[in-house]
């Protein structure tokens, strides 16, 4: 199976976009969207490396897989 530190990567980069995503929640309640706006590209980097991080995960799970049969 896929090996643990694949797993808290994962887990990682999701606790991330949570935090962003609540920070810039935030400051749009306080502030607007113009505050909130220029922390796009932050929270876009974060989904992408956990959009990495979820295809990583899933190739090693296959290979072991593959690799049991």
């Amino acid at each position: 199976m896929a090996n643990l530190i694949s797993y808290h990567a994962v887990m990682q980069a999701h606790k991330n976009v949570h935090e962003l995503a609540e920070k810039m929640l935030g400051s749009h309640r306080e502030h607007g969207a113009s505050d909130a706006e220029p922390r796009l590209p932050a929270l876009h980097d974060a989904r992408d490396r956990l959009l990495a991080a979820l295809k990583s995960l899933a190739n090693e799970v296959k290979v072991a897989r593959d690799n049991r049969h």
